[in-house]
């Protein structure tokens, strides 16, 4: 028995010294990548530079030494320690020792304040972890802690090597290349190796790639402690953006990540250093990580022209979180983005740059706020969308009217959080992409006092002159006369929706979408089970709930007229808000309907967003009543903004308490006369709506 136990443990660690191999060479690669490709994009500026007249700037030698510094920082510090390269400031001393004069640690700071505040998000935080999946590299938090160790190491060599990217620069003009400077700094202006331990670890650096051994690790009773004799070396007198000159010692800065892994800490020594690693901040919503793409990535971009495609992967990817409306939004935006780049001869993914995502933003200020709800402007391409705004503000300076031109903040805010999802599906799928910020762009949240003045709450006596017009008197007929009077009244949903919105205060798309099914009877009486259905989905997880369904529409017939929709066939509670030719949004439908006549109902009186508002009314009118916000969030689907104890650890309020609470709001539609059920002709006969120019109506029944 004891030697079986002596040959398991004999095999573990063989395997484990395999492990510990194969993640140190996927570190070092992981580490070249981000050097090469650092590399490429440097050159590319300096490339620029020279374009621009500038091909011997000291100071362009000045901007990539302080970044590189910076970088160099934090590979040795990490991410968890706040250096302020003060007097006292450990970094500032590691610098000092290095050659780096005073005058430039100011520069240096705000380099490294800037890289920590992107480090430390859970945006960059992740990019690691998806570099490490791209490596093979074991996904441990020790691991973790290497590869951003790898990838600050990468960029700061890269940065540092500017000999061969500014060969005609002065480095006399600089005392950060020791440039008059005094024999004392000139001896200290190339730093030796220097190693310090992380996690029980070594790490080394250098400013060049010649291999070095390195050397063995100095264990330390807290092995993520570094070490205060870790930057202990002489120097020389060597140009530090001159690796190459002879007399200059180096090292590999490959051994930042890879050092020698002849000690192996303990399962306790481990699990310590994991758990002091500290908690990465909140992620920040409008910055992208600035994680240049591998050489690999590099040869992988996205053609604008294929963004479709690439949302019609996010939106399958989503499915289980977006809604078929928020889908829609998204491509909606996707295709003014597209737009605006094809305008700007940007041809794919690796070439959108900031200034892009710039002038999207000043196009949602240059279009029409109802394009969407137009499909005349839907078709229409960016630049025809703003001449079209153009025209719409020409129209009301003429007549002294407002222009009805420019996205609301609402909207644009909408609009700039689905581009960032877009974005980052892209960026994930490993297609070059340069980093993003939406800062000064998207507009800020209304604060809480202003959004409660910008919504109508209609009392119920603002609300009663909806129930006196001809759809509940009588109209002409079904087609185009259900806003005149006449003999006839019909029951759809132009008839019992406004009711429901009244007394039960849901979601335009919660009611126009339900199905039969979602109809149930209990003990007490019949509930509107409001769940995700074959129509609609809904918006979120607090959605679904049950409701009774008010008195005043069991008065009106309301189970007759689903008895009699059952044996049609159908499956929806409104059919006639369903169109058989395409798939359409029964809320949007219900709205186009019934708007008109809700505005000649009420005329001087009408409100926006009518029946949003009429939730809000709803809503306010239980508040009054003295009903508390718990319950009437319960009622109306929304996540409570009480106390955790509230979301937390109690249930939404039962059937019988919604009931004892509906009977709060007041009876405003005992002034409709309760009629024999009469279907719309086209709905009693099966044939497609009007509206849809041609369908089959079969796929519609049973």
């Amino acid at each position: 028995m004891i030697g079986r136990r002596l040959n398991l443990r004999l095999a573990e660690l063989k395997m484990g010294q395999v492990h510990v191999m194969s993640d140190r060479e996927h570190l070092r690669q992981l580490f070249e990548a981000e050097r090469n490709a650092m590399l490429e994009h440097l050159d590319d500026v300096a490339t620029a530079a020279k374009r621009m007249g500038r091909p011997s700037d000291i100071r362009d030698v000045e901007l990539d030494l302080e970044n590189g510094w910076a970088y160099k920082l934090l590979a040795l510090f990490g991410v968890s320690r706040r250096l302020t390269l003060e007097e006292d400031c450990e970094g500032r001393a590691y610098l000092l020792k290095n050659g780096v004069p005073a005058s430039h640690m100011h520069a240096i700071a705000a380099n490294y304040r800037a890289q920590v505040q992107k480090a430390r998000s859970q945006v960059f935080q992740n990019a690691i972890k998806a570099m490490m999946t791209q490596f093979k590299i074991e996904a441990t938090s020790l691991n973790h802690e290497r590869a951003m160790q790898a990838y600050f190491g990468g960029r700061a060599e890269a940065l540092m090597e500017t000999s061969e990217r500014f060969p005609l620069a002065d480095h006399s003009l600089s005392e950060l290349t020791g440039g008059a400077s005094k024999a004392q700094r000139a001896a200290a202006s190339a730093p030796q190796e220097w190693q310090a331990s992380v996690a029980g670890y070594p790490v080394h650096t250098s400013l060049n790639v010649a291999p070095a051994a390195p050397a063995k690790a100095e264990i330390n009773s807290t092995p993520q402690h570094i070490r205060n004799d870790a930057f202990s070396g002489t120097h020389t007198g060597q140009d530090l953006s001159a690796p190459g000159k002879a007399g200059h010692r180096s090292t590999d800065l490959h051994a930042i990540v890879v050092g020698t892994l002849d000690y192996q800490p303990s399962r306790e020594e481990a699990e310590h250093a994991a758990s002091a690693l500290p908690a990465t901040t909140t992620p920040s919503a409008l910055t992208s990580p600035a994680l240049s793409p591998t050489p690999a990535q590099r040869n992988h971009v996205v053609a604008v022209r294929d963004f479709e495609v690439e949302c019609d992967k996010l939106v399958k990817n989503m499915r289980d979180s977006w809604d078929e409306a928020t889908a829609r939004d998204v491509y909606a935006l996707v295709r003014m983005f597209k737009g605006v780049l094809e305008e700007h001869g940007v041809e794919h993914s690796g070439e959108i740059t900031q200034f892009h995502i710039g002038q999207l933003r000043q196009h949602f200020n240059a279009i029409p706020v109802r394009w969407g709800q137009s499909a005349r402007m839907r078709a229409m391409s960016t630049a025809e969308l703003r001449a079209e705004g153009g025209k719409l503000k020409l129209e009301a300076e003429q007549t002294k009217t407002v222009a009805a031109v420019g996205l609301s903040a609402a909207t644009i805010r909408k609009h700039m959080g689905n581009l960032d999802h877009f974005l980052k599906h892209i960026s994930g799928h490993g297609y070059a992409l340069t980093s993003w910020t939406f800062e000064g762009l998207r507009p800020k949240k209304p604060k809480p006092g202003s959004v409660r003045r910008q919504q109508m709450k209609p009392k119920p006596e603002d609300i009663a002159p909806i129930f006196a017009s001809p759809v509940y008197t009588g109209s002409r007929d079904d087609r185009r006369g259900r806003g005149k009077p006449g003999p006839f009244v019909y029951h759809d949903a132009a008839y019992f929706l406004p009711i429901m919105f009244t007394y039960l205060g849901a979601r335009r798309r919660e009611f126009a979408g339900l199905a039969l099914d979602d109809i149930v009877e209990d003990a007490d009486g019949m509930i509107i089970n409001i769940q995700s259905n074959e129509f609609r989905r809904l918006k979120t997880e607090q959605s679904e709930r049950k409701l009774p369904v008010p008195d005043e529409l069991l008065r009106l017939g309301f189970a007759d007229y689903l008895a009699a929709l059952k044996a049609l066939g159908y499956r929806e509670v409104f059919p006639d808000l369903f169109s058989h030719r395409t798939k359409n949004d029964p809320g949007d439908r219900f709205y186009d309907v019934f708007t008109p006549i809700m505005t000649k109902a009420l005329g001087e009186q009408m409100w926006g967003r009518a029946f949003h508002a009429l939730r809000h009314g709803m809503a306010d009118t239980l508040k009054q009543a003295g009903v508390s916000s718990e319950v009437i969030d319960d009622i109306s689907g929304r996540l409570s903004a009480g106390s955790e104890t509230n979301t937390r650890y109690t249930n939404p309020a039962n059937l019988a308490l919604i009931r004892q609470t509906l009977k709060k709001y007041p009876i405003i539609t005992s002034g409709i006369e309760a009629k024999p059920i009469r279907l719309l002709p086209w709905v009693q006969d099966l044939q497609p709506p009007p509206w849809a120019r041609s369908a089959i109506s079969e796929s519609r029944r049973k």
